[in-house]
Parts: C-alpha cells; sequence; structure tokens
C-alpha cells in the first residue's frame, strides 16, 4: 500500500470514528481560505499570529459550535505545517478547557478531514459535494 494511500485510509477512519462522537454534542461548520478567515474572525488571527505563514490556503478552518452550551460553545481548528513543513497540524482555539480525549478527538477530526481534501477523499471546491461527501464518512448529525 503507498503511502498516499495508507493516508487516505487512515483519514477515512478517523473521520468514520470521530465525526459521530463529536456530533453527538456539536456541529460543524467551516470557512476559508486563511486570509478571509484572519480579516472576519481577529481573534482567530491573533491566536495564531505565530504560525499565520504556515497556515495553507487550501484547506477550510474548522468551526465546531456546542448544540446546548449557555453561553454557546466554539471550538476552532486551525491548520499548520510545522517548521519543516510537516502536516497537518491543528491549533485548536476552544472558548473553553478541554478535556484530553476531547483534544484527541477534535485534533484527529481535523487532520483526518484536512487530509482527505489533500488525498481527494472529499472534494474542496464545491460547498455541496463537499458536504456530502462529508455526511457519507462522518455522519448526519455533525452537519445538522
Amino acid at each position: 500500500m503507498s503511502q498516499a494511500s495508507e493516508r487516505r485510509a487512515l483519514a477515512e477512519q478517523w473521520l468514520r470514528h470521530h465525526g459521530p462522537l463529536i456530533g453527538q454534542h456539536h456541529t460543524l461548520a467551516w470557512s476559508g481560505p486563511w486570509n478571509h478567515v484572519r480579516e472576519q474572525w481577529p481573534d482567530v488571527a491573533a491566536a495564531c499570529a505565530d504560525i499565520q505563514d504556515r497556515v495553507p490556503q487550501h484547506v477550510p478552518i474548522w468551526f465546531f459550535q456546542g448544540r446546548t452550551a449557555d453561553p454557546p460553545e466554539l471550538i476552532v481548528a486551525v491548520p499548520f505545517a510545522d517548521e519543516q513543513g510537516r502536516g497537518p497540524n491543528v491549533r485548536l482555539l476552544p472558548n473553553r478547557p478541554l478535556s484530553p480525549s476531547e483534544i484527541m478527538h477534535f485534533n484527529h477530526f481535523s487532520q483526518a478531514a484536512w487530509v482527505a481534501i489533500e488525498e481527494g477523499l472529499l472534494p474542496a471546491a464545491d460547498e455541496e459535494t463537499f458536504r456530502t461527501a462529508l455526511v457519507h464518512l462522518a455522519g448526519e448529525r455533525l452537519l445538522e
């Protein structure tokens, strides 16, 4: 199995596992490219000032919104490459402390979705096609 097919298979496995778990308590929205996100959400840009030159333009930024929290819960996941250019890594920006388990689920899901886009498992261009493909892999509840 090639490295690309291994990455693709692991991304699919993580999306199928972590998507439904996250979907129990959160919905997923996204925005991009990074330049747009920096303009629209200055707090996100400020929290990523040290990595902003290593955030890719071709993948979305994830916004996980809590279903029932008051005040509303928001966890932003920003992709970035490390100093050697390896990635995607994840910068999580929660508005509340996360448990180690939550960190793992959000990190794994985010990385898997970005890899799935890079490997062609999820389409990057058309939002409706992307949504349909993501529902197929991660479950409908995540996008409700």
